[in-house]
């Protein structure tokens, strides 16, 4: 879906809009399922209020395409920002195993920043997060490459960081992920963890800048 400015994105709309059956929106290009595809069940919608960013409304809205199947639930993120005027900045769709945790505001210093989590349940429990600004201007997803080089650039030739691991904490502003063996004669599961890395890092309008990244054997 579209991150920036809200006039580079679709317009918005109330909310009866998008608790339609989104097959339904009059606007083709906004569509977020696959369509033409008959289903058995009637889509359901559950709204939920995640919380305020400045004069904000944020919301969580999921759409049930068939009760007591998790794979068939799509969550939408909405932001309001005038009476019954709502942006959908993020959609994702469940799959069997996966979760769609609930989007959470964070503290983060001086800002506040809108967090989106997905796990896709499987072995290795991959998980997703997108960080949001939410400003006049829009929402912005913060792209957290530097980061993620700059964890690269420390460790050991024998060694590889370990995605589930991955953490971020607004409070200190550090980044975290554990690392593991390249050689390892166990599944990446069994092999973790044997060392760690970090990299403090900042958010200066709307860029994410990393610090001196370091690596701590265990």
């Amino acid at each position: 879906m579209p991150h920036g400015e809200w006039s580079d994105a679709p317009p918005a709309h109330n909310l009866a809009y998008f608790r339609l059956d989104p097959c339904l929106r009059s606007d083709a290009k906004d569509r977020i399922l696959q369509c033409g595809v008959e289903r058995s069940k009637t889509i359901h919608t559950d709204l939920s209020f995640v919380g305020k960013i400045g004069p904000f409304t944020v919301y969580d809205l999921e759409y049930i395409l068939n009760e007591g199947d998790a794979g068939s639930r799509v969550r939408s993120v909405l932001i309001e920002t005038g009476p019954d005027q709502l942006h959908e900045i993020h959609v994702r769709g469940n799959i069997p195993l996966g979760t769609l945790f609930p989007t959470e505001v964070l503290d983060a210093g001086q800002q506040s920043l809108l967090k989106v989590k997905f796990d896709d349940g499987g072995i290795y429990h991959i998980v997703y997060e997108d960080y949001y600004v939410i400003s006049q201007d829009g929402a912005l997803l913060l792209d957290f490459e530097p980061v993620l080089e700059a964890a690269s650039k420390v460790l050991p030739p024998d060694m590889v960081t370990w995605q589930p691991t991955s953490r971020f904490d607004f409070v200190s502003s550090l980044f975290e992920i554990r690392t593991e063996k390249k050689d390892a004669s166990v599944g990446l599961k069994a092999a973790c963890c044997e060392g760690r890395v970090e990299v403090p890092f900042r958010i200066e309008r709307g860029r994410v800048i990393a610090g001196e990244a370091k690596y701590f054997p265990e």
